[in-house]
């Protein structure tokens, strides 16, 4: 295989090298998707301006623990190894200059609301007039057409939308959704999945292409078993904590405090064999013949019995005694990292 040579380091070719990409995607689900490409050998120049910078710019952690919008680890994370440029799309300068390069670009992304590139004359249809060859890419809320189109929001409030904040965290409890919105890391493999596969045929037409993906849409793919038991059976699932349907146990358990541990371990029982390995290793062998818990039905009828044996067992010692003596049997499990 060739390699290449770049800032003086010698590395292997990338699938997207001599791929330019124009992004003016900000936040996250835009930025993360321009990542993978530039992860993948595309030269991206991410577009900003002074006036309106990257919100993801303030975000935790910051080198040396000062806030700067040249400090942030979050950012940073976003956006590894593109180029950026500062204009100012308001003004008609800085829109002939992002056109020019566009001209030159074999990619356009862009995640702001619906109108917001028309409005700035920067839309496809603009675009393609100065460069037909162009693949660009548009990830609003709820896509470009359609009598939501017009809806603004960000991963928190897409994740609600979609569900997904409705189906996580304890029955008994509120809806729960993870820290970082799980919407704005499962759009990016869509939108890279679709651009790739438009350069393709680029490759096989010559022809450029505009691709309207919906962050909805592509969110909601990953709720497709709750999507039909609601549509078929007119079922709604509801939060089940840290249970999983075809597991039991399956969970997070409490362990003995020992800093620098968590004090907590995860144990997944997926078959049979993890279940009698599971029993042999807490010394309950007769748990393997209890109608209780002889079968993965019976697990499920009495989970909440089941995890109160477990937890009996995982308590009185630390997470990494508990998962080393597991792991040994034969039990899928791991302390739970806390940094």
């Amino acid at each position: 295989m060739s390699q290449t040579q770049e800032q003086g380091v010698t590395r292997r070719p990338l699938p997207l090298d001599g791929v330019r990409v124009l992004d003016f995607c900000w936040a996250v689900a835009g930025p993360v998707t321009t990542k993978f490409l530039a992860l993948y050998g595309a030269q991206v120049i991410k577009i900003e301006s002074r006036t309106r910078l990257d919100g993801s710019r303030l975000g935790f952690p910051f080198i040396e623990g000062r806030p700067g919008v040249n400090k942030s680890g979050y950012y940073a994370n976003h956006n590894p190894t593109k180029l950026s440029v500062r204009l100012d799309l308001g003004k008609p300068e800085g829109r002939e200059l992002a056109k020019r390069l566009a001209r030159v670009a074999d990619i356009a992304t862009e995640s702001f609301s619906v109108g917001i590139m028309e409005k700035w004359g920067l839309d496809y249809g603009e675009l393609s007039k100065v460069n037909g060859n162009l693949i660009m890419i548009s990830l609003a809320m709820q896509g470009q057409t359609g009598r939501y189109a017009g809806h603004v929001g960000f991963g928190r409030t897409l994740a609600g939308l979609a569900g997904i904040d409705n189906l996580t965290g304890w029955p008994d409890g509120a809806p729960a959704g993870p820290n970082q919105p799980y919407t704005d890391l499962v759009v990016p493999w869509f939108a890279v999945t679709t651009i790739v596969t438009a350069l393709r045929r680029r490759q096989r037409t010559g022809r450029g292409q505009y691709i309207d993906l919906s962050q909805l849409e592509a969110s909601m793919h990953f709720l497709a078993p709750a999507v039909l038991d609601a549509t078929v059976n007119g079922r709604a699932m509801t939060r089940d904590g840290n249970r999983a349907a075809g597991a039991a146990p399956h969970g997070v358990y409490r362990c003995k405090d020992d800093p620098p541990q968590s004090g907590w371990c995860a144990i997944t029982v997926l078959d049979d064999t993890h279940w009698r390995n599971l029993c042999n290793a807490i010394g309950q062998a007769g748990l393997q013949t209890d109608p209780r818990f002889a079968t993965l039905l019976s697990r499920k009828a009495n989970e909440a019995e089941l995890d109160a044996i477990v937890e009996a067992w995982t308590l009185p010692r630390g997470a990494g005694e508990a998962v080393e003596t597991l792991n040994r049997a034969g039990v899928p499990a791991a302390v739970v990292a806390n940094g």
